[in-house]
Formats: C-alpha cells, sequence, structure tokens
C-alpha cells in the first residue's frame, strides 16, 4: 500500500476500477473533494486518493499526468490553516519539476542554503545545503497551503 496524507496517520488508501458517485475531478481541477459529492453509476476510478494535502495532490497530479483515473478525498472541506512541514527538500523539488510546478513553487517560497542549529541562543551547528548534489542544491521554505 502507498501512503498519502497530510499528517502521520492520514494514510493513503488505492483502489483499482473503483465505482464512485459524484463529478469525476483529475487533480488539477480538484482541492479536496467531499464525500458528500455523487458520481454517475457508469463512472470508474482507477485511483482514490485519500488525503488533499500536499503529498495526495502530488500523487494525484503525477498519476493523472500519467493517463490514470484519479479521484481525491479529504475528510476537511477547506485548506488546511497551518502548515505541518517547514521546507521542501531538494528530491522534493525534483518530483515538483516533473510535475510541471517547480518553477511556481521557487517563486513563491523562499531559499535556504544554510540551515543553522541552535540550542537555546547558542547555535551549535550549521549544514551548507549548496554541497548537495543535484539542480537543487537548496531547501525552499513555503507554507504547506500554498503548495
Amino acid at each position: 500500500m502507498v501512503t498519502a496524507g497530510r499528517q502521520a496517520g492520514a494514510g493513503g488508501i488505492f483502489a483499482k476500477d473503483l465505482p464512485m458517485r459524484g463529478p469525476s475531478a483529475s487533480a488539477a481541477e480538484c482541492a479536496a473533494c467531499s464525500s458528500q459529492q455523487l458520481m454517475p453509476d457508469n463512472a470508474r476510478t482507477e485511483v482514490l486518493v485519500v488525503g488533499a494535502g500536499p503529498v495526495g495532490m502530488l500523487t494525484a497530479l503525477l498519476l493523472t499526468q500519467q493517463g490514470v483515473r484519479t479521484r481525491i478525498i479529504d475528510q476537511e472541506s477547506r485548506t488546511a490553516t497551518r502548515s505541518y512541514a517547514c521546507a521542501l527538500h531538494p528530491a522534493s523539488l525534483s518530483l515538483l519539476q516533473r510535475a510541471g510546478i517547480v518553477n511556481d513553487v521557487l517563486a513563491l517560497g523562499r531559499n535556504v542554503g544554510t540551515v543553522g542549529l541552535y540550542e537555546g541562543p547558542e547555535r551549535r551547528a550549521q549544514a551548507d545545503l549548496s554541497d548537495l548534489p543535484g539542480p537543487y542544491p537548496f531547501a525552499v521554505a513555503l507554507a504547506q497551503f500554498l503548495l
């Protein structure tokens, strides 16, 4: 089982040829599909993504781009009001590049080239992210709800 969700314990469920009710929506069109919506009896969803947070939305977007009929459901009917993560790491930025949205993320976020670790007011260590391999040798700080 592949998991997708906004936070720990929100796990994802993927189902093949699951009969659904309600208007079908692609990942790009649906921010959070409510379980209250109804689909026609003849509609089929190949993958059901549970959780419309960043992981679920990206999963659905990548699947939809590959021609997989995807449906997203979430127990919340609105966008999250707070972020659960503080930065996107280089590997995540590479996935967003594949999805075609990395330039938007880079424009909205703030590049982080150095990470400092503190104990109280005292700086104990520092990590220079510019030494990382690949096209994105930095992290991007971005509020989760903007993604």
